[in-house]
């Protein structure tokens, strides 16, 4: 059974496979990602974890990817 927001990304067209790296919440190990998503994921993790604190993934992503994609992903 999926979630509403596993049905809505696969309506989006991501496929299963994405969904599942996505669902694993390891991106560190997940080939099925790019490097940007793996970024984004370990700042959503950050973000969870710290209750918003900005931590060493906040620092990775904006440094990779600039401030405006950091912030618009």
């Amino acid at each position: 059974m999926t979630n509403q927001h596993e049905r809505l990304a696969l309506r989006l067209g991501f496929d299963r496979e994405w969904v599942a790296a996505i669902n694993r919440m390891a991106p560190d190990s997940q080939q099925g990602l790019s490097h940007a998503e793996r970024l984004m994921q370990r700042l959503v993790l950050e973000v969870l974890d710290t209750r918003g604190g900005r931590g060493d993934a906040a620092e990775q992503t904006i440094d990779e990817l600039g401030d405006a994609a950091a912030v618009a992903r």
